[in-house]
């Protein structure tokens, strides 16, 4: 299913799991192959993540960026 936005969207990813480092225990950090990994648009307002850290170009979707050079998704 699709939500109902109040403007048009383009290039939305519905459907597929965003493979959270680990949600059940409350990090919602994204691992690189995550399909919100460098998917997003970049907007000239917003520069950093929810931790602070500078927004690849294009940015990953969401609070949190892939960390730069995180090759296997340990966050490090």
């Amino acid at each position: 299913s699709t939500p109902s936005l109040p403007s048009l969207e383009a290039g939305g990813i519905y459907g597929q799991d965003p493979l959270f480092r680990a949600s059940e225990s409350g990090d919602f950090h994204i691992v690189p192959k995550s399909p919100a990994a460098l998917a997003g648009s970049t907007l000239s307002s917003i520069s950093s993540d929810f931790d602070n850290h500078c927004y690849e170009n294009p940015p990953s979707i969401g609070a949190f960026e892939i960390p730069r050079g995180d090759v296997n998704g340990d966050g490090k």
